[in-house]
């Protein structure tokens, strides 16, 4: 017996309006859906940790533990998420680009960015940017370049930079692709190396990005707070202490105080652009993850 998305999200979206822990039976009564169903569907999210059960002798009730992404749900019930036919055309060139350099030519490599969040959650993300940045280690930027002139027909605007080694360009479609080898740098000096990294995994994670991203200089409440309010139901408490650990091994401590500064500002940024159903889930995911970052910088916090 399979399962139906429509099915899933309603059982979903009741539980995000009810807020509270709620049993099988509520959820039934609700939905006009046997409960024998209802209970089927928990114990799917359950399994993929979406749902935690809270046993008191007989009585069960269970608390929706984050919102599933559209992605998430297709690939829960069994939906193919391969089809990128309508993705915009910036982010259809990020996937090509890494694509050619990590699957056709096994080259470490990984964009950071808007475009890193939006293939993590395209059915989410939908703010367009002219911009693409992967990074590789520097010992690899010649190959990478020559790899995307070649196959992707981009052309090279300069090579090095004060914040990018290599600046390339899409001309048919106006798309600028910088390429940075490995390091971070700001005014000539590095904050943060992420070349050990790409060699060791041959890619960054999502909370690795992300902390790139939050650590920058100029951090902005419109877009920069936009893709990590987006993000935040896909990052894993785990992964994200791990980027924080990188983050003070390799990093400039100067970036500590930009973390909890971007902190701030996507804090505000949910509270007073996101859904509502979702604002109260999205503000305790933030605060998780600060609680995390204050035991990881109590030293520099």
């Amino acid at each position: 017996m399979g399962y139906d998305i429509e099915t899933l999200q309603a059982i979903v979206a009741f539980m995000i309006a009810y807020g509270k822990p709620v049993s099988s039976a509520k959820i039934s009564r609700e939905l006009n859906v046997s409960q024998r169903t209802v209970q089927r569907y928990l114990r799917l999210l359950e399994d993929a940790g979406f749902v935690e059960a809270i046993r008191k002798g007989k009585s069960i009730k269970y608390v929706l533990l984050r919102p599933l992404t559209d992605e998430e749900a297709k690939r829960l019930v069994g939906i193919s998420t391969e089809s990128h036919a309508n993705e915009p055309e910036v982010y259809a060139l990020a996937r090509r680009a890494i694509e050619v350099l990590k699957r056709d030519a096994q080259l470490p490599a990984d964009l950071l960015g808007a475009a890193k969040v939006h293939l993590a959650v395209p059915e989410k993300h939908h703010r367009i940017t002219h911009d693409i940045d992967i990074v590789v280690p520097p010992e690899l930027l010649s190959a990478s370049i020559a790899l995307l002139k070649v196959t992707l027909g981009l052309i090279v605007e300069r090579s090095g930079g004060i914040h990018t080694d290599a600046k390339l360009h899409d001309p048919s479609r106006g798309i600028k692709v910088d390429l940075i080898g490995g390091k971070l740098v700001e005014e000539g000096r590095v904050v943060l190396d992420l070349s050990e990294v790409l060699r060791k995994r041959g890619e960054l994670t999502l909370e690795e990005a992300i902390v790139a991203k939050m650590t920058r200089r100029a951090f902005s409440y419109r877009n920069d707070a936009y893709d990590v309010a987006v993000a935040l139901p896909v990052i894993d408490e785990g992964r994200w202490r791990s980027a924080l650990e990188l983050l003070k091994e390799r990093g400039d401590p100067l970036l500590i105080p930009r973390l909890f500064k971007a902190i701030e500002i996507t804090r505000g940024y949910v509270k007073g652009e996101m859904n509502p159903v979702e604002r109260p889930y999205l503000v305790r995911k933030l605060e998780a993850l600060e609680r995390v970052a204050r035991e990881v910088f109590k030293a520099s916090a």
